[in-house]
């Protein structure tokens, strides 16, 4: 594939959130906040103009973001000024340069918003991993215009980097719930669990009904606290939340905010799916606390508002799940990768919920002599579903192919790249995983293949090729 060296995207440790800076001990933080009200108001004047003398340039709106963490900290218990209220938010606070390490696996869809774009350009949004101190992991966007040719050319992109808010009390459905609830617990407690709730219904109501029920549903201690305890990390795990409708896309960065990703979101497949002429847009994820993973979903209309959701089913292990971008046949169907060794297909009622899996491909050739996976969501053409695909080789070598898939039953594998679309060549060999290229999603524009890819999981770049050719490079009639 031909490389486009022009748009090549490096980690930056120039942009930075503000993280809380939790302490933990309530009478340290209390013994801090009685220092701050110590100082007389000429230090606190002083101190404060240092501090955004020293930050404001790295932050929208510092002050305001200072103000709302004091308020969190100190709460309303104390008459403060605004002026102590920002220090007080600065001593719980903390600067985190999430993509000082590393800005890789990208994934790209066309963007919700196409006005003022020409008839043979598409604007996209790119969304990419980024890992900063700790490897830890989050999701940050980048836009851009693929031109007629196939030239990506990215927008600039902004100094600041935003948290969005939590929305205080997401909606869930009856079925969702049901699904999720009956992956650890007997489906007559379940039923007895959400039998006074509405189809829809909020955390909040949710909560209150466990209140109620609790007691006559669970009868040993040991068994409250293990349920209590598992429902609390799932309803914490499925939330939602807002970024400021005015923040720029390439502002906006989703951080680990449940227990089970506190150590990172990981390798965002985005898709536009659509349903009865609307789009959504999904992405599956991968939540890490340090320990385990769990496979989770994104979704949204606008770039702007994200649900979380935890995926339930008998299928739902591993990573590198890849939704389909419509149903076949009234139902969903996702790629997955189970093992760590097979591609496997699933289908579904529900797309939050995979009950079942289908091995799709094994390893074959030498350069996937270990293991095959997904570059990401399927693409539909006229020949099939073209499923670009990840193989590893020797020395753990990373290279990119492809599948094609019948479009009317995708568990049949109609073609297959006996060579790869693309290897590390060169400078892309060196990195912090060397020797590794790797998607989460391309596009078809103008009958060519626009693929982003990371190169050793520490940076950027693209390529393209025409679609024909990839065709061409098909063994088919598998």
């Amino acid at each position: 594939m031909k490389r486009q060296r022009l748009a090549i995207l490096q980690p930056d440790p120039t942009r930075a959130i503000l993280r809380p800076l939790e302490i933990g001990d309530r009478k340290r933080v209390d013994r801090t906040i009685h220092r701050i009200m110590a100082l007389d108001a000429e230090s606190v004047k002083s101190e404060l103009a240092r501090l955004l003398g020293d930050f404001s340039h790295r932050h929208r709106d510092l002050p305001g973001e200072l103000e709302s963490r004091g308020e969190r900290v100190a709460g309303k218990r104390i008459k403060l000024t605004a002026e102590q209220m920002q220090l007080i938010g600065a001593c719980f606070s903390m600067e985190y340069t999430n993509e000082a390490a590393a800005l890789f696996n990208p994934s790209m869809v066309r963007h919700p918003d196409q006005r003022g774009v020409a008839a043979d350009e598409m604007r996209f949004v790119l969304s990419l991993r980024a890992t900063g101190e700790g490897h830890i992991s989050s999701i940050v966007f980048r836009s851009g215009l693929i031109d007629r040719q196939g030239k990506v050319q990215l927008q600039p992109r902004s100094p600041f980097a935003v948290l969005p808010r939590e929305r205080t009390n997401p909606t869930f459905t009856r079925t969702e719930w049901t699904h999720k609830l009956t992956d650890f617990l007997p489906l007559v407690k379940v039923k007895r669990l959400l039998a006074d709730l509405p189809n829809e219904f909020t955390a909040a109501a949710f909560r209150k009904q466990l209140a109620q029920t609790w007691a006559n549903i669970f009868s040993e201690r040991a068994e409250q606290e293990n349920y209590a305890q598992k429902i609390d990390t799932l309803i914490r795990s499925n939330y939602a939340v807002d970024f400021a409708e005015t923040s720029d896309l390439s502002e906006r960065v989703l951080f680990p905010h449940a227990p089970a990703e506190s150590r990172g979101i990981e390798d965002a497949r985005f898709v536009e799916f659509r349903h009865a002429g609307e789009s959504i847009y999904y992405a599956t994820t991968t939540a890490y606390d340090g320990f385990q993973i769990q496979p989770q979903m994104l979704e949204t209309r606008d770039f702007i508002r994200f649900h979380n959701h935890t995926l339930s089913g008998a299928a739902v292990a591993n990573k590198g799940f890849a939704l389909f971008p419509r149903s076949i046949d009234g139902r969903y169907f996702m790629l997955s990768r189970q093992d760590g060794e097979n591609l496997y297909i699933m289908n579904s009622d529900s797309v939050f919920h995979w009950p079942q899996k289908e091995l799709l491909a094994e390893p074959r050739y030498s350069w996937e002599a270990l293991q095959i996976g997904n570059c990401g969501s399927p693409i539909e053409t006229e020949a099939g579903w073209l499923v670009l695909t990840h193989g590893v080789g020797f020395l753990r070598t990373y290279a990119i192919g492809a599948l094609l898939l019948d479009l009317h039953d995708p568990s049949r594998v109609i073609g297959r790249t006996r060579e790869p679309l693309l290897r590390a060549e060169g400078d892309e060999r060196h990195g912090y995983v060397p020797n590794v290229v790797y998607s989460c999603g391309g596009q078809i524009w103008k009958n060519q293949l626009i693929l982003p890819y990371a190169q050793s999981d520490t940076s950027c770049r693209f390529a393209r090729v025409a679609w024909r050719q990839v065709l061409h490079a098909m063994d088919r009639g598998e």
